[in-house]
Formats: C-alpha cells, sequence, structure tokens
C-alpha cells in the first residue's frame, strides 16, 4: 500500500503541472516559488499518513515492540523510494494515461 499509493497522485500532479504551466506563464508566480510550496506542504503531510499507516499496521500486526524501528525505517525508505519514482514518471509524462502506462 505504501509503494504504490503514489500511482494513483500521478495524475493529480500532471494536473497540478498543467495549471501551474499556465500560471508561469501569465507570470503570476515563479517555478521555484509552485516547488517550494508544493514541497512545504506535501512532503510533511505525506510523511504524516505514511508513519501513521506504519502505525497502524504494526499494532494489527502484533510484532513485538524491538523490532518496530526496523520495520518503520524499511517502510518509510519503501515509501519515499516509490514517491520519488512515481513523482519522476509523472514528471516525464506527457499526460496521465503515459504515465500509467510507464509506471506499469
Amino acid at each position: 500500500v505504501l509503494g504504490l499509493g503514489g500511482m494513483q497522485l500521478m495524475p493529480i500532479l500532471i494536473e497540478e503541472r498543467r495549471f501551474m504551466k499556465h500560471e508561469t506563464s501569465e507570470a503570476l508566480y515563479s517555478e521555484g516559488a509552485s516547488v517550494l510550496a508544493s514541497f512545504c506542504v506535501d512532503v510533511p503531510l505525506s510523511s504524516m499518513g505514511a508513519a501513521l499507516e506504519i502505525l497502524i499496521m504494526f499494532s494489527f500486526a502484533g510484532f513485538d515492540s524491538e523490532h518496530f524501528n526496523s520495520i518503520f525505517f524499511w517502510c518509510m525508505l519503501v515509501f519515499f523510494v516509490y514517491d520519488s519514482l512515481f513523482g519522476f514518471v509523472a514528471a516525464v509524462a506527457v499526460d496521465g494515461q503515459q504515465a500509467q502506462a510507464l509506471a506499469t
């Protein structure tokens, strides 16, 4: 779930990129401002969501608490790798269909 959740966000990223291109062409703001604002909002929010999801899965699994740090580290690593990968695919793709085709 943590790894493949980024596939659902690809069409949203592509749509945001399209709006950003139109707004930067009108000189409403720069591309750097858009990237910074997106980074400051999306990264903490998605990180907290992934951490809470890991906590819920860990509590349902019933593992010993001594394994929590290792499991949490690897799950967060998988989340960030796949989130970055699907963000890259969304940046390269022209539209949502091409992004889905590249990701599968």
